[in-house]
């Protein structure tokens, strides 16, 4: 409300920036959009809308494009294109299989399979906490996504510390971006990212956007979300040319859940219920150096295609 008093002073004589525009599609939103008319408007985002839920933001879009039929006030630069123009990096797209424990029970068939997941979703916390350090081997700067909470961060933070003072006598820097850092903290740790003192970090939903991240080499996918639009930009995030002659190669790490050898209902119900899985290993596999087929034969070993 204070906004909208302040720009009505302007009388609609200003430009409207708005980055992240898809953070408009939440009630509070309305209000401004009813009661401000700039003269002239611009919105930004990676992802408006999550598939087949694009009704949801017509309103915003009718804002910011009041003739939608003209093309000039819609401009797309589609992952493709990108990639093809040189205008984000090409990636390489290595898919980790989890083998579930061997004992994994429920009381229910729920039951049975949140227990599976939760199993997974631990297995990929500990499986990422090796890889960090074994990419370091190699690669300069790793980004590993984990969460949602601040605990899981920090767990996994100190689960890489861990590893690396058991192989290596050599110092190795690495530090998480939450919640819980302050602005100026969080700022100074992606400086230090970006000069490559800090070597790997680990981060939650914070980093998702609205940060200007330096380039990073590598990314963990460790725990993924239903989120189209969350996925999309954390793979975006690492796909960032660190100069426009930069020819370097990212590398986008994620996670698979063997499901083969359960019972076929069994199956059918993590499958239906984690379709999101399948949806962002093709997508992602798809535009990577690896080619679709690596990806779909993978899925097929794993059980999740029929």
């Amino acid at each position: 409300p204070q906004g909208i008093q302040f720009l009505k002073i302007l009388n609609d004589n200003f430009f409207l920036i708005a980055d992240e525009t898809h953070r408009w599609d939440v009630a509070s939103s309305e209000e401004f959009l009813l009661n401000i008319n700039p003269s002239a408007r611009l919105a930004l985002t990676a992802k408006l809308s999550e598939p087949l839920q694009e009704q949801e933001v017509e309103h915003i879009l009718a804002y910011f494009a009041d003739n939608l039929e003209s093309e000039r006030f819609h401009d797309t630069l589609d992952m493709p294109t990108a990639l093809n123009e040189g205008f984000l990096r090409n990636y390489h797209y290595e898919l980790i299989k989890i083998i579930p424990s061997q004992i994994i029970s429920g009381n229910s068939k729920t039951d049975l399979i949140r227990n599976i997941w939760n199993d997974f979703t631990y297995q990929k916390r500990i499986e990422s906490e090796k890889l960090v350090v074994e990419k370091l081997e190699n690669y300069n700067r790793v980004l590993a996504y984990t969460g949602p909470s601040i605990d899981d961060a920090i767990g996994m933070l100190e689960g890489i510390q861990n590893i690396w003072l058991l192989n290596s006598n050599l110092p190795g820097l690495f530090k998480k971006v939450t919640g819980r850092e302050t602005q100026i903290q969080r700022r100074r740790i992606i400086k230090q990212f970006n000069l490559g003192d800090v070597r790997s970090l680990v981060a939650i939903k914070v980093l998702d956007e609205g940060v200007s991240l330096p380039i990073s080499d590598v990314a963990l996918m460790t725990t993924s979300s239903s989120s189209h639009r969350q996925w999309i930009q954390r793979r975006g995030r690492v796909l960032r040319k660190e100069n426009p002659s930069d020819e370097s190669t990212a590398l986008v790490v994620d996670f698979i859940l063997d499901i083969s050898g359960f019972d076929i209902d069994v199956r059918e119900q993590i499958i239906n219920h984690r379709t999101s899985e399948i949806e962002r290993t093709l997508e992602f596999a798809e535009l990577s150096l690896n080619g679709l087929t690596y990806a779909q034969e993978m899925l097929t070993d794993s059980g999740w295609l029929l």
